[in-house]
């Protein structure tokens, strides 16, 4: 409900407020964490970016209130944007029971939510989030922002804040541009192994019927049967399905899993995981399960919480022994990891020791075979080499029989 929500609203110097309080919406702790990319840093607590294809929009945290802010061209249609910001950081949720909720029926989430108010999940569009967290791969915030700042300005259109402003500020590709640029044009953006699925994905997003297809998943309730259509796409794993399932595609339950993730689930929920050596599918499976059996149907919304406490740019405002905590449990995980390398490395080294030789007996020449077959070796997988050995016989020197005298 909008009007539990809307406060007295001020247009001093063009800015306007969202009318939410800062418990409810914090953007420090929720715009440059990690679930979009397209927010530039304007200086302390003061972002600008692309609200879809049709406005450029600047978000602060007031200096007085810390409730969030915002300002568009005057041109724009200032209800339509307002109606925009609020589906976009789903001010229709109430997040001040969700915290007192989870803290409640968690000891250490309480800290951290006393620590970071109003940190939201975010309802994007579903392109631009599919595309921002194929990138996403081996990748980090910093790095992918820039990424699809490139490629922004080299397929969006560009949007204006102000008339005398040089922000370069350009709304998210469309569909037929992405899938019209060239891998070699992304690998010269910097999108590395990525290009190709950039460009192979909009080529499959066209034919299963462009981005309807993307919201038509929204209707969707079944978690598994979105991850399920989006991992046919190429280079969508479970992860990133998960991502873009929580961060547009309104499953506020979905938990996408990464090492991260893994570690806290290992830490603070589910302690039979440290016996894992892998995450395989079912362990990520695992791992979801274990955040929603704590936190419910808005388990993404809080692992979006706990995710942002082990952001280190947010470290600042969380209490000294949670730090310390952290700090010994990610030393616990290092020693854990440098004795399970030494281990794998063992295991390489008896794999892969040659056996001792053998003497082996004379062989008589035989007239049946021209060749002695050596059987063929093994790589360090185990695997069997595809070319034999093959130990070449010794020529016979010819000799010339004189002829028999009759």
């Amino acid at each position: 409900n909008k009007s539990k929500f809307k406060m007295r609203s001020s247009t001093s110097r063009g800015w306007r407020s969202l009318g939410v309080s800062a418990v409810e919406l914090r953007l420090a702790y929720t715009l440059p964490t990690g679930q979009a990319f397209q927010w530039m840093s304007k200086g302390e607590r003061e972002w600008v970016g692309a609200l879809g294809v049709d406005f450029a929009v600047g978000l602060r945290e007031c200096p007085e209130t810390n409730q969030a802010e915002w300002r568009a061209h005057p041109d724009a249609d200032m209800d339509k944007v307002e109606a925009k910001l609020w589906d976009y950081f789903q001010l229709d949720i109430d997040l001040t029971t969700l915290y007192e909720e989870w803290s409640e029926s968690d000891e250490r989430v309480k800290q951290i939510a006393q620590c970071l108010p109003g940190a939201r999940v975010l309802r994007q569009d579903p392109l631009e989030c599919l595309i921002a967290f194929i990138c996403s791969s081996n990748n980090n915030i910093g790095r992918i922002s820039l990424m699809l700042q490139r490629l922004r300005r080299e397929l969006g259109t560009r949007l204006i804040l102000d008339d005398d402003d040089d922000d370069e500020i350009y709304s998210f590709p469309t569909l037929s541009a992405l899938a019209s640029c060239t891998e070699q044009r992304l690998r010269e953006l910097g999108f590395g192994y990525r290009a190709p699925y950039v460009v192979e994905t909009s080529k499959q997003l066209q034919e299963l019927g462009g981005s309807d297809f993307l919201f038509q998943l929204r209707k969707e309730e079944d978690r598994n049967t979105i991850r399920t259509a989006l991992t046919q796409l190429k280079g969508v794993g479970p992860k990133v399905a998960d991502c873009v399932a929580l961060f547009c595609l309104d499953q506020k339950d979905a938990v996408p899993v990464d090492t991260h993730v893994w570690r806290l689930a290992r830490r603070d929920y589910d302690p039979s995981l440290r016996e894992a050596k892998s995450l395989t599918l079912r362990l990520y499976d695992q791992v979801g399960d274990s955040f929603r059996t704590n936190f419910g149907t808005h388990a993404g919304w809080a692992l979006s919480l706990l995710f942002c406490a082990e952001l280190p740019s947010l470290a600042h405002v969380l209490p000294e022994p949670l730090l310390l905590e952290m700090k010994l449990f990610k030393q616990e995980e290092k020693l854990l990891n440098a004795a399970a390398a030494v281990q794998k490395k063992k295991r390489r080294a008896t794999t892969t020791k040659s056996p001792p030789s053998t003497p082996t007996k004379k062989k008589t020449r035989s007239s049946s075979s021209s060749s002695v077959s050596v059987p063929p070796a093994k790589n360090n997988e185990g695997d069997i080499t595809s070319t034999p050995i093959v130990a070449k016989k010794k020529k016979r020197k010819k000799t010339t029989t004189p002829p028999r005298k009759k």
